[in-house]
């Protein structure tokens, strides 16, 4: 029959071998998750930079339709719209237009590059988690605590 004393020696060990074990794959399911993250980043910033030209489009179109429904309308009365007033209406409708195109375009690129920018603080994560380094940290931990309690155990005997 075992001592007490070497059971509590093979238990301590036993808990170093399973604590460095869940150390390595928590630390390996943490790196995942921030490959992940940085995955899911980046579809983010993609789909900003969509939704900027789907929204660029729609303002083009909207304003196409104004400009045409502003010459539709000076042609009902009878106004060149070649130039003149007229004309320089006409010319504001582009030019807001265009402002509202790149507007919607701005946004969405800097909502995409805070999306990469958090993709990268992720990327950054990953790199750095290093699962045998963590278990290996553990494992020296435990294997201190087993040998101080082994040194206890032989200074008795």
């Amino acid at each position: 029959m075992c001592e007490p004393t070497t059971i509590a020696l093979a238990v301590a060990a036993t808990s170093t071998v399973v604590n460095t074990y869940g150390t390595y794959q928590q630390a390996k399911s943490n790196k995942a998750m921030a490959k992940y993250n940085a995955s899911v980043a980046e579809t983010e910033a993609q789909d900003a930079e969509r939704r900027g030209d789907e929204n660029a489009a729609q303002v083009r179109r909207q304003n196409a339709q104004l400009a045409g429904a502003q010459r539709a309308a000076f042609s009902a009365k009878g106004i060149d719209f070649s130039d003149g007033s007229a004309g320089d209406a006409l010319d504001q409708t582009d030019f807001f237009s265009q402002v509202d195109q790149n507007t919607a375009r701005d946004n969405a690129a800097r909502e995409a590059w805070n999306s990469r920018a958090r993709k990268k603080g992720y990327e950054y994560q990953a790199a750095t988690i290093r699962p045998g380094f963590a278990a290996a940290s553990t494992l020296l931990a435990g294997a201190s605590d087993v040998s101080g309690k082994w040194s206890s155990y032989k200074k008795g005997s």
